[in-house]
């Protein structure tokens, strides 16, 4: 198309009980910066009900659950599962890190 819009949203763990939430934002169409205040006030909404949801899977969680990881949706809880373990053997086993992660290109629409 003729314009591009941007939106990405990061978690970042912290530790064991925090997660970092940062979310971007760009766009080409012009219109947007006339009405980029109430839009920031949607985004927030947004924003805040999917913390609501993941402060409701983190009680969930609480209970060690088997995870059901599926498709490149979840590709990145995935892979961040695979380094955590990896990382915890290669320091109870005092050998070197190798990094299981292969590059790929994700697509997935939400």
């Amino acid at each position: 198309g003729k314009h591009e819009i941007v939106s990405i949203t990061c978690l970042t763990p912290i530790n064991e009980n925090a997660t970092e939430l940062n979310h971007i934002f760009f766009t080409t169409i012009p219109i947007v910066k006339y009405i980029w205040w109430p839009l920031r006030h949607l985004g927030k909404q947004f924003i805040h009900q999917d913390l609501g949801v993941f402060n409701k899977l983190k009680r969930g969680l609480e209970t060690k659950p088997t995870l059901m990881l599926l498709g490149e949706p979840d590709m990145q809880a995935r892979w961040y599962h695979e380094l955590k373990r990896q990382w915890d053997l290669s320091q109870q086993n005092k050998t070197v890190f190798v990094n299981p992660v292969k590059a790929q290109t994700l697509h997935w629409i939400t």
